[in-house]
């Protein structure tokens, strides 16, 4: 195998499969909606009773009981996907493809249980909520740094001994390409010889930034 094609396979294997664009639909159709509702959702309570739209987006309305009841369907459908790494009933389909479609109805869960809600988030229920957006945005950056772990052929994570052998093996193959001593090829491939070890927390978020900004122009 070339070193062009095998750096394209790596490439690819490291990468998740698959995209979450099909989640920006429901959600763009909730945002939508409730943009359209939005004299019913800003109008105080004493208002909202009176307007026409309460029998359909109250809580108990036809359509925010109907939301309450699918964020409930995607609740329980979320934990399908721990059970999938656990269990051996569940063991058909990639186990890529349900985390894609776990973050997918994930994203989309806090828009719906805010439609069913109509906005509003008082008492216990809204500490609720806002225990959710907690663990929606850990999962945010979760799917942030999963992409950035480096895997093999088969999608597993690389041990950093497994690293540092495809490292000097491609390090290798470019210097034998090249013609180069493979010291110099080292050399000239080290993209940033700085130590980022002992950087405090928002120091590594800033870095993180940074790279993630120089990548995208790279």
């Amino acid at each position: 195998m070339t070193l062009e094609r095998k750096s394209a396979a790596t490439q690819r294997a490291r990468q998740p499969r698959g995209s979450l664009w099909p989640a920006l639909f429901p959600a763009a159709l909730l945002l939508g909606a409730s943009a359209w509702w939005s004299s019913y959702y800003l109008a105080d309570s004493s208002v909202r009773v009176r307007s026409p739209l309460h029998h359909w987006l109250r809580p108990s309305g036809t359509l925010g009981q109907s939301a309450g009841i699918l964020a409930l369907l995607v609740f329980l459908f979320l934990w399908l996907y721990p059970l999938r790494k656990q269990g051996r009933w569940l063991r058909w389909g990639a186990l890529s493809s349900w985390l894609r479609v776990h973050i997918m109805f994930a994203l989309v869960l806090p828009l719906i249980a805010a439609f069913h809600a109509s906005w509003r988030f008082e008492g216990l229920i809204g500490l609720g909520f806002w225990a959710m957006m907690v663990v929606w945005l850990s999962g945010i950056a979760g799917r942030y740094l999963y992409v950035h772990i480096p895997r093999g052929a088969a999608g597993l994570e690389l041990s950093a001994e497994e690293i540092s052998s495809e490292r000097r093996e491609l390090l290798r193959e470019v210097a034998a390409t090249a013609g180069l001593p493979q010291p110099q090829v080292e050399s000239l491939l080290r993209s940033d010889p700085t130590s980022y070890q002992g950087l405090g927390v928002l120091a590594t978020l800033r870095q993180m930034a940074r790279d993630e900004r120089d990548r995208v122009r790279a």
